[in-house]
């Protein structure tokens, strides 16, 4: 309803930061797979606490890097978005405009188990050339898992998650058709 207020205190939320991993020569999604007792072998995106003092883009490129160990980049894709533009001064009209950027695709708020609540901030991400996937902390129990769009969608656990991944794909989707690369039929999983 307009005008409603949420306020959380520091002590009463956490923010968490990850991609949607994107491999774009091949047409796949990274995801990893919980092999915790309380995930119970999901397949999730990858994401995790943002530190203190740490910038949200780079919480989402870190853990993205920890649980995957696949380094990436934000990826500057053209989405609609109600951020300003830093170029125009005065006031601002609040509406949404399509303009290439690194912004959060989606933003979801969550009650922990704990009660407080859990920011989640999403990027598009895209895999650097290199990558041989594995977590690089010992903490970090997951398998590493390379799907095709479709199929991606199909593997995660959570609803939210895969309506993260459906926009995300759609925006990857009218990039590659805007810049004129054919749309290819996406390789079939290989989880590692």
């Amino acid at each position: 309803m307009p005008g409603e207020t949420l306020l959380l205190l520091s002590e009463e939320f956490v923010i968490s930061c990850g991609c949607v991993l994107f491999v774009p020569e091949t047409q796949q999604i990274i995801l990893v797979k919980s092999l915790s007792e309380t995930q119970g072998g999901s397949w999730l995106l990858p994401k995790g606490r943002k530190n203190a003092g740490e910038t949200l883009e780079h919480a989402a490129v870190r853990e993205t890097l920890e649980e995957t160990g696949c380094e990436c980049e934000l990826w500057e894709v053209e989405m609609g978005t109600r951020a300003t533009d830093a170029n125009v001064l005065g006031r601002v009209h609040d509406v949404v405009r399509n303009v290439r950027c690194t912004e959060p695709l989606a933003l979801q708020l969550r009650q922990t188990r704990h009660g407080h609540q859990k920011l989640i901030c999403w990027f598009i991400g895209k895999m650097k050339d290199g990558c041989i996937p594995q977590p690089l902390e010992a903490h970090e129990h997951y398998e590493v898992g390379f799907f095709g769009y479709d199929e991606a969608i199909e593997q995660l656990r959570w609803d939210h998650d895969r309506e993260i991944v459906r926009k995300a794909v759609q925006i990857v989707r009218s990039q590659a058709l805007q810049n004129g690369q054919a749309n290819k039929a996406p390789p079939n999983s290989k989880p590692l």
